[in-house]
């Protein structure tokens, strides 16, 4: 009895620890993308802001800025609200 019960424990922990690494695993995963989302969004504005000034429009120039600089970060959240209203 003694034997199964050891060989029980030890399979429980060999699961529990691969669900905890696989869970670490996907938010990595999660988190990739989120950072390679910021990222193709400042390249974007820059991208916009770029083709703006060799054009030598002052109107969209200044409206390029202004939409760049309305961007908000860290937003704080109501209660219940899961994301930002856009």
């Amino acid at each position: 009895m003694s034997h199964f019960y050891d060989k029980f424990i030890l399979g429980l922990f060999v699961e529990i620890s691969s669900l905890f690494f696989l869970a670490l695993y996907k938010y990595g995963l999660v988190q990739i993308k989120l950072f390679h989302n910021e990222i193709t969004n400042i390249e974007m504005k820059f991208l916009s802001l770029d083709s703006a000034i060799s054009s030598r429009n002052e109107d969209l120039i200044n409206s390029v800025i202004s939409a760049v600089s309305k961007t908000g970060r860290n937003v704080v959240l109501d209660k219940g609200q899961a994301e930002a209203e856009k």
